[in-house]
């Protein structure tokens, strides 16, 4: 959860960032504990407050197209003399990034804009945090870019969560950080009539999987089993760009392809496939750049076994 409040108290300033932090027992407030045992649906990433920011969908996109999703074990939040903006300095190792392959226990170290007396929010696209939530925070979570020890979260969004699990808090699309925990596995088989391993392609006809946040698409629709290199690919087509996110909202995964020429240079097709959750109905949009075309097919989806599990019939 992140508590975007204004501090009613001043920040401890260390005066020497050298020496050993002696807070690292430190406890929350009684603000945060109240807050972490408050309902969830309060709890969404840092807002930028400051005049001047960015339009929403800056943000949104920036989250939806960062390499990293990661929680964090906040370390240690340090003050660095003589700073307006990024004047918190926080310590903190990986415990898990859902999108990308930072590894667990990796130290981070990066700045934030906090709101203190003396420092209030100015124009800016990165956002601002309340001192004292992010100093007593223990854990948090947000969307990182750059690499290795050197990432930071996008515009300086970032939330505060209650603890740490082994599913996400935070969402990309909405910037929520209230997410239940994940559903089991679901294998389905999508289209406008039933494939059935029927060894023919139709139209508008997939097989995904659908499981901790992430969609993965059958490799071949045509022959629901396993061997000859078939397998689940988490996307329709290999991506030459950063591949774009899976999209959640209360009811609908979303995941987009986009096809490009060899080398990525140009963009061919961009492919929609989203599923609801609530009617078991899904849609397929498919845009051809170059044509100025766009074809979509709706159709319904049931359960199925895991073709990775099944073996090739007689």
């Amino acid at each position: 959860m992140l508590l975007d409040t204004t501090d009613k108290d001043g920040p401890r300033v260390e005066p020497d960032p050298g020496k050993p932090d002696e807070r690292a027992g430190r406890r929350a407030s009684k603000t945060d504990l109240a807050g972490f045992r408050a309902p969830f649906a309060a709890m969404v990433l840092v807002a930028p407050v400051a005049h001047g920011a960015l339009p929403p969908e800056y943000y949104q996109a920036a989250r939806e197209q960062a390499p990293h999703h990661l929680q964090l074990r906040v370390e240690r939040v340090k003050i660095p003399r003589g700073r307006d903006s990024g004047n918190c300095q926080v310590e903190a190792s990986v415990l898990r990034d859902f999108r990308g392959s930072l590894a667990a226990g990796t130290p981070l170290h990066f700045l934030l804009n906090c709101r203190m007396p003396d420092a209030r929010p100015r124009p800016g696209a990165s956002a601002w945090h309340g001192y004292e939530s992010l100093e007593s925070a223990r854990f948090a979570e947000g969307f990182f870019r750059g690499t290795g020890a050197t990432v930071v979260p996008v515009y300086g969004q970032l939330g505060i969560v209650a603890h740490e699990r082994e599913w996400p808090w935070c969402e990309a699309g909405s910037g929520r950080c209230d997410l239940p925990p994940p559903e089991p596995p679901q294998v389905l088989e999508c289209g406008t009539v039933g494939l059935g391993g029927t060894g023919k392609q139709l139209r508008g006809g997939w097989v995904v999987k659908i499981a901790d946040y992430r969609m993965w698409f059958w490799s071949d629709v045509e022959h629901l089993y396993t061997g000859e290199g078939r397998h689940w690919q988490p996307h329709l087509w290999e991506p030459q760009r950063l591949p774009v996110p899976l999209r959640m909202d209360a009811s609908r995964y979303t995941q987009v392809s986009h096809l490009y020429t060899e080398g990525g240079e140009q963009l061919l097709m961009t492919r929609s496939f989203s599923y609801d959750r609530s009617t078991g109905r899904f849609e397929e949009r498919t845009i051809t750049h170059q044509g100025v075309g766009e074809d979509v097919v709706h159709g319904a989806c049931r359960p199925i076994a895991d073709p990775d599990t099944m073996t090739a019939p007689g």
